[in-house]
């Protein structure tokens, strides 16, 4: 899915959370993340959104000592006929075929992506890669984590990718979708939730 362009990360329309009107679907990230409400798409068939430094959807300019820097993506698909397609079993077999690795390259190109570890834990599915396609935007590391889960009948699938300009190392962006994907889930367990209006 095409990202917004950076400029777009600069504009005071931020959120803590959000829910997904079509899916019901809430999306919370860890501490000193907010939704980029300009990111949102929200049909009935999918959703998407963008999370940033809180400070810098306020149009605050950021340093390396700023914390955190990744920007998180959440992903939401069309309604599943079966659960089962988000079985663990199932997701590792089919991102070690040329399909799923096709599935996590910017080009769709199998070739360009290694996996570098993939692993399921609780009600998710985690996959660190490295995407050596073309990036189009530049701004972001070609390595990344993302994680795998079926929340309300839909594939949720969270991301997060570090800035080239100020590098996350591997446990800090482990730790990141770790964070990320726990809130979301629990967010979806409890409905905690703030519903953003335009």
């Amino acid at each position: 899915m095409t990202l917004p362009t950076l400029s777009a990360l600069t504009h005071p329309k931020s959120a803590p959370s959000v829910t997904f009107a079509h899916s019901g679907i809430v999306l919370r990230g860890p501490d000193g993340y907010c939704v980029d409400t300009q990111s949102l798409r929200d049909e009935a068939a999918t959703g998407f959104a963008l999370m940033a430094n809180c400070d810098a959807l306020k149009g605050r300019t950021l340093s390396a000592d700023d914390a955190p820097l990744a920007v998180l993506t959440a992903s939401i698909s069309a309604p599943v006929s079966s659960p089962a397609v988000a079985d663990p079993d199932v997701l590792a077999t089919f991102f070690s075929t040329d399909s799923g690795r096709a599935a996590l390259a910017r080009s769709g190109q199998s070739s360009d992506v290694t996996l570098i570890d993939s692993y399921a834990r609780g009600d998710a599915y985690y996959i660190h890669a490295l995407d050596r396609s073309p990036n189009p935007m530049g701004a972001f590391s070609n390595e990344y984590w993302r994680a795998v889960a079926l929340i309300k009948g839909r594939i949720v699938t969270l991301t997060v990718m570090p800035f080239t300009a100020y590098p996350l190392s591997g446990a800090q962006m482990k730790r990141q979708i770790t964070y990320f994907t726990e809130d979301v889930l629990q967010a979806n367990l409890d409905g905690r939730s703030v519903i953003v209006s335009e």
